[in-house]
């Protein structure tokens, strides 16, 4: 409890299919039946207008629609919100109307976020992989902002990334993803000679402290193995997206970290100015 401070709490959880939430607010519990929760609609009408800028209509209705089922029960302050689920990893928070202006970190659980506390140390390193048009420009317009170490083209091989990240501050790694559900060590980012798996994350003997990955559904898995190896914090997306709108929000996002802002309300602000592009952090 004295761990949250301000921050209100929510545990999701699924039983028999029948979602409900342990709420935490203003320092008093309570337990909310939710009913089903059904994603499919809100992944499919964001990722439409997140990938081809289409379908906004569609895309309000249905946010409306799972903000009102996870949310109309529960009476949330204008303050940081700690979510934890296993469940409803997948899930675009910062969307949600009841969530728009307020800062959100996830975890899976409540020991992977207590144990995510502690100051990010410095050292930047700026990652792009193949294949992507804008990664590279990202990358180093980053790293003439914050500096660190830069590893783009033929620079950014699996094992030049691997040395790079042991011991890093933040890591912000601009690649296409490819998943493996239910086999997070085999799900991989793509480098310029080949994948970089999660079983090579879990062999760091230091993970960077935080890692940003900025490509299409990259908080889909990999996070966990960051996080489950001792990486404090992930921001990565929960929907496909377009390189050229993330690129926006990841300088905006990294100016607030410089600044002193803690994840969650670095990448609040950032995504009020980029709507859409479902980033979350997970971790602190």
């Amino acid at each position: 409890m004295e761990a949250l401070g301000g921050a209100s709490l929510l545990n999701f959880y699924i039983h028999n299919g029948h979602t409900s939430a342990v709420a935490i607010v203003d320092r008093r519990f309570a337990v909310h039946d939710l009913g089903r929760i059904d994603l499919a609609a809100v992944r499919a009408a964001m990722t439409l207008v997140a990938t081809t800028g289409r379908g906004h209509d569609a895309a309000s209705h249905a946010l409306r629609d799972l903000d009102g089922q996870l949310f109309s029960k529960i009476d949330l302050p204008p303050r940081p919100l700690v979510i934890l689920t296993r469940h409803l990893h997948q899930t675009p928070w910062s969307a949600l109307p009841s969530l728009s202006t307020i800062p959100v970190t996830t975890a899976p659980s409540a020991a992977h976020w207590l144990a995510a506390e502690g100051a990010i140390p410095a050292g930047h390193v700026w990652v792009a992989g193949p294949r992507l048009e804008h990664a590279e420009d990202e990358a180093r317009a980053l790293h003439r902002a914050h500096g660190g170490v830069l590893l783009t083209g033929e620079e950014a091989t699996v094992d030049a990334v691997l040395a790079a990240l042991a011991g890093a501050g933040t890591a912000h790694i601009a690649a296409h993803c490819v998943h493996r559900p239910g086999a997070p060590l085999f799900s991989a980012l793509e480098l310029a000679d080949g994948p970089l798996f999660g079983h090579h994350v879990a062999r760091l003997d230091r993970p960077p402290a935080r890692v940003v990955l900025s490509a299409c559904e990259s908080a889909l898995d990999l996070p966990q193995v960051f996080l489950d190896h001792g990486t404090r914090s992930v921001i990565a997306s929960t929907l496909p997206v377009a390189d050229e709108r993330v690129s926006d929000l990841v300088i905006d996002l990294h100016a607030r970290l410089a600044l002193g802002a803690d994840a969650g309300a670095a990448l609040a602000g950032a995504q009020a100015g980029h709507p859409g592009l479902g980033f979350v952090v997970i971790g602190r």
